[in-house]
């Protein structure tokens, strides 16, 4: 039988004993802020400093009711995640369970399905919600008990705005409606479908190639258990950029029930880099770098992509088309991975559906960032809850590459370890759920690396030089800061706080300025940005710029990471996208989803093959020597030829390379070139181009020095 979806009024009251005054229509699934807001014609709460108009919705208890209609036989209700607790009362009374605990539900992804079969149409049910009422989230209190994700409480890119509501749906089904699960797994030498079947009604199973033709049919049954299809000729499911991300179909039919699961054929590991157990450094001795080499398939891919924080910071509201918009620009520009972290939510499963289709691989943390999660007493039973509702959710997706227990807690901010209670249950859970798919404790680890964020660092060092000092296995978060598009500024910031930027105005609101490090001028970092081009004289002047700084920071961070491969084997930006819009970020696309220029730079920087130069700074005088080493980036398992590269500058021929062969999935680099620059205006283009291979050319933005 169909879910039953229900038609939900929501209210508020000052504790859960207390009737709520008002109902207001709400969806589900959503968020109650989304809800009140339309009632009540609340102004956008992403527009200047309308946010503050939203604050006061957490700290209140929220009641969803309904009416209940027909019921199915055996019914039941499924909560499916809720931000944050939720109890269930039925025509007013608190239900309880067999056990005589009242009916609730706690944890961010926890799925629970509730007996109604004392229930009848007509009857009243209610679920009262509520979030943990704690402080900032990336202040000085960095003990934390809850899977409530830590965003919502503010960070240097969002604000506190912590949502409250049925976020990813509640409805009524049949506990005797049929199940059924499927996933696939590689085994003694043939890939295997495996399939999971409860059902009271005969039944019949199938698995279709991705063409839709039928390869496998189990006939009529009517018992609970497992069956298994070998797959003949098997197409693997490749990353992006590795070949297409071919999907198999396994239906279930029993009368008028069709329900259909996609898999992929693939496999999946972490391993070593290529020579690690050559360095000679000795054995026995202590821990190495562990792996973080990514292998799809048997083939060892270097990994291109970023950090995906929430789309929204009402979660609850966000869809299909909302994943869409931001994933299509992932797999245009060439990325194979996107780190969902730990920080945030897990998004939900259409999430999962189009990176399947897109070939996109997701490396998925649990919800513990930046503090030290210790039990309460209640925390681990609400972890262990929630990790293994998210496991099964998510563990037939064959996009999903690495399970990670979250962010940053091996750290002096965290203080946590490998024998943490809460890393340890999350590793037992990975292993019992899915033994297959590779499980980290947190990132980063030893050999990786967390920063740079800023074009200049502290240090006074460039970005791109600081990279090219580093030597990490894998970069899993780095950025370079940017303002937004002057047409998307004008869509939150007032007119009259526009130009020009400065604190106390929507600037600061949304992260222009004393945004992260105790540094007065994040994101915006405008005396930098004067430090280059000097002072402006208009919005759009300073916004080229920065976008300018933006896109030149990031382009030369994802090629000095793969510069160094086989160590290093991934380059993950800090971060894709925003869950407001921000006046300036690390982000590559603006909220919602409108991609900054750095987003097309990255993508130049991601293709498979490309020419490369390592440029030792910015900044730089007409007549001075410029000394550069160029290189052939290869991450397809794909050879080519020796050939001749050409290096210019502004259009005027400056040096020759003449490589050698590339092999399949190497680089080859250079000798280093020299040659003296000519005169230049306040910025040039530097080329590197092959006349055979116009898909290998690259450009650089430098500027001059100012004399």
């Amino acid at each position: 039988m169909p879910r039953v979806e229900l038609q939900w009024v929501v209210g508020h009251a000052s504790s859960p004993e207390t009737e709520p005054e008002e109902w207001v229509p709400a969806s589900v699934p959503g968020n109650v802020q989304a809800d009140w807001a339309r009632a009540k014609g609340l102004p956008d709460w992403w527009v200047g400093s309308n946010v503050e108009q939203y604050r006061w919705m957490e700290d209140e208890v929220w009641v969803y009711r309904t009416v209940l209609p027909a019921l199915p036989p055996a019914p039941q209700l499924v909560l499916n995640g809720v931000s944050h607790h939720a109890e269930i009362r039925l025509n007013g009374a608190a239900l309880l369970d067999p056990f005589g605990q009242v009916e609730s539900i706690v944890g961010w992804n926890a799925r629970r399905p509730v007996d109604l079969s004392l229930a009848s149409p007509g009857d009243g049910l209610e679920i009262v919600v509520s979030t943990p009422r704690i402080g900032a989230w990336a202040g000085n209190d960095r003990t934390r008990s809850t899977t409530m994700p830590g965003v919502f409480y503010g960070w240097d890119f969002a604000p506190r705005l912590v949502p409250v509501g049925l976020w990813n749906g509640a409805w009524i089904e049949s506990d005797s409606d049929p199940q059924f699960s499927a996933y696939a797994e590689f085994d003694a030498g043939e890939w295997i479908v495996w399939a999971s079947i409860f059902s009271d009604e005969p039944w019949a199973w199938t698995v279709l190639d991705p063409d839709g033709t039928e390869i496998y049919r189990y006939g009529e049954g009517s018992f609970a258990g497992t069956d298994t299809a070998i797959i003949p000729n098997p197409q693997l499911w490749q990353p992006n950029g590795h070949g297409a991300p071919t999907l198999y179909t396994a239906r279930f039919e029993s009368g008028d029930t069709v329900i259909e699961r996609r898999v992929g054929l693939r496999t999946v590991a972490l391993v070593p880099y290529e020579g690690m157990w050559r360095e000679g450094r000795g054995a026995p001795g202590t821990r190495w770098e562990p792996p973080i080499t990514i292998e799809v398939n048997g083939r060892t891919i270097f990994a291109k992509g970023a950090n995906w924080v929430p789309p929204s910071m009402l979660p609850g509201t966000d869809s299909g088309e909302t994943y869409e918009g931001l994933l299509r620009q992932c797999k245009d520009g060439g990325f194979n991975l996107i780190r969902v972290w730990g920080g945030g939510n897990a998004p939900k499963d259409e999430f999962f559906d189009l990176c399947d289709e897109m070939g996109i691989l997701v490396w998925q943390e649990f919800p513990l960032a930046c503090g030290r999660y210790v039990d309460d007493g209640s925390y681990q039973s609400e972890l262990d809850d929630d990790s293994q509702f998210l496991i099964d959710r998510l563990k037939h997706h064959p996009s999903v590459a690495v399970w990670c227990g979250g962010n940053e807690l091996f750290c002096p901010w965290s203080a946590m370890t490998d024998q943490d209670a809460a890393l340890r249950l999350l590793a037992r859970n990975c292993y019992d759920l899915d033994p297959d798919r590779p499980f980290l404790p947190t990132s980063p680890l030893m050999g990786m690396a967390h920063g740079g964020y800023t074009f200049v660092y502290h240090d006074g060092r460039e970005g791109m030089r600081a990279f090219q000092e580093s030597s990490a296995t894998a970069y899993t978060e780095f950025g370079s800061s940017g303002p937004a598009s002057v047409e998307v500024l004008r869509t939150f910031v007032p007119e009259e706080e526009l130009w020009p930027p400065r604190k106390g105005t929507a600037w600061e609101t949304h992260h222009g300025f004393r945004a992260w490090d105790g540094h007065p001028d994040s994101w915006l970092m405008l005396p930098m940005l004067e430090e280059y081009f000097g002072p402006f004289e208009s919005l759009e002047e300073m916004v080229r710029a920065g976008q300018l700084l933006q896109s030149e920071g990031m382009r030369h961070k994802y090629e000095e990471a793969r510069r160094q491969k086989p160590r290093c084997s991934m380059a993950l930006a800090w971060c894709l996208n925003e869950p407001w819009p921000t006046a300036a970020n690390n982000s590559l696309i603006s909220w919602p989803a409108v991609p900054k220029p750095a987003m097309a730079a990255v993508a130049q920087a991601c293709r498979p093959t490309i020419l490369s130069l390592r440029i030792p700074r910015f900044r730089w005088s007409a007549g001075e020597e410029m000394r550069v080493e160029p290189f052939v980036l290869n991450d397809a398992y794909e050879s080519f030829e020796a050939g001749e590269a050409v290096v210019s500058v502004d259009g005027v021929e400056a040096a020759r390379w003449t490589f050698a062969a590339v092999p399949e999935n190497q680089n080859v680099q250079g000798e280093p070139l020299s040659f003296a620059l000519p005169s230049i205006g306040r910025t040039f283009e530097l080329t590197i181009a092959c006349s055979d291979r116009p898909g290998w050319v690259n450009r650089y933005t430098l500027a001059q020095a100012a004399g």
